[in-house]
């Protein structure tokens, strides 16, 4: 479908009369038994239905072409498996969640006799997994979503599975205290086309609670690494490595992770940035701040932290450059004066010095007596 729902809606209404036209042709040729070739326009003409929201006569469509299969090919059939398969969509779309599990039900019944490797029989799980989380009975959702994930996985047909079932099953995973499954999905997930960031900062996270010497040796496309050439923005992701990279003090691949990262929030650079001062990294931290002053050039936390790191590293002018950035937001703030006074003696302008710690007396001053006068 395109942008525009109006082309949209024009090219299905269009689709359909052709496909009604087409089917009173076949119906006048055949007169009125239909061949199951014929279930194929039909099917497309059900499509159409459903995508325009025409769901009473999809229905209706649905219904002719499951009889017509069922009349020329059989019961067991997977055609016939199909159909029920789209029956059930269509109902679970209309919140119609008993009547979508009757008919997935018998979807899966006719798939599991082609056997449990059979790709539809993995989807058929996931549909009936679907349908037991509408219905709140968690349990079995597992029962079903896992064997379905256990095929797909073993069959490398990860990239088949339903993107959101995923997503909803990781998070009651991760809510229910169900850690050991949420481990299995996300090493499921991994490396194939339906993974999210999500899925990779959760594996390492789980990998880093095993013991050392126990944690597995990941491909290179399952791990943060290769996540972070797709999505080098994603928060999720860069917290992790800051996490890992603080630990180490690899401040150089900290920043090829910040410098790849276009537009993050200022809230990762502070992050990194304690996060290598509180693993003992303080002399190198440096750089985190810079770049993200680059990108948040006012930003108070930031110029604050750059102020006390810059004095500690006796690089004076800066900590006046920084200082001066914050008096313009807020003239008043204690912490810019008193480091601002600090930096100017230790550069020997004793003068101005004098004159910054006068103002900051003032201003504290001036704070006490309102506290005082309040009490």
């Amino acid at each position: 479908m395109s942008n525009n729902p109006e082309h949209d809606k024009e090219v299905y209404d269009r689709a359909i009369d052709y496909m009604n036209k087409a089917q009173k042709i076949y119906e006048s040729v055949y007169f009125g038994h239909l061949p199951p070739q014929v279930t194929v326009t039909l099917n497309n003409l059900a499509l159409c239905n459903r995508r325009l929201g025409n769901h009473e006569e999809a229905r209706k469509v649905y219904k002719r072409i499951l009889a017509i299969r069922i009349d020329t090919l059989g019961e067991n059939h997977t055609n016939v498996a199909m159909v029920y398969r789209n029956l059930g969509t269509l109902e679970y779309a209309d919140n119609k969640i008993d009547l979508a599990l009757d008919y997935y039900e018998k979807s899966l019944k006719i798939f599991e006799a082609f056997g449990e490797e059979h790709l539809e029989t993995a989807l058929s799980l996931e549909n009936m997994a679907l349908v037991k989380i509408a219905l709140e009975n968690w349990d079995e959702a597992h029962y079903y979503f896992n064997k379905a994930g256990e095929i797909l996985h073993r069959t490398g047909r990860m990239n088949h599975s339903l993107p959101s079932i995923n997503a909803v099953m990781a998070d009651h995973y991760l809510t229910n205290d169900r850690e050991p499954d949420a481990y299995k999905l996300f090493q499921r997930l991994v490396g194939t086309s339906i993974a999210q960031p999500r899925d990779y900062a959760a594996l390492e996270y789980f990998d880093r609670q095993l013991p050392e010497n126990e944690r597995p040796t990941r491909p290179y496309e399952h791990t943060t690494e290769y996540a972070l050439e797709k999505w080098p923005d994603n928060e999720m992701l860069l917290r992790n490595k800051i996490v890992s990279l603080s630990e180490s003090g690899d401040i150089d691949k900290m920043m090829e992770y910040l410098n790849k990262a276009k537009s993050c929030s200022v809230d990762v650079y502070l992050s990194a940035y304690s996060s290598f001062v509180e693993k003992g990294h303080i002399a190198i931290a440096m750089p985190i701040l810079k770049e993200g002053l680059e990108h948040y050039p006012q930003n108070q936390n930031l110029l604050r932290n750059m102020v006390e790191l810059s004095l500690a590293l006796k690089d004076y002018p800066m900590v006046i450059q920084c200082t001066e950035k914050l008096l313009v937001q807020d003239p008043n703030e204690l912490f810019a004066l008193i480091f601002l006074g600090r930096a100017q003696a230790l550069t020997g302008d004793l003068t101005r010095s004098k004159e910054t710690f006068s103002r900051g007396l003032s201003l504290a001053q001036q704070a006490q007596d309102e506290e005082n006068t309040t009490k």
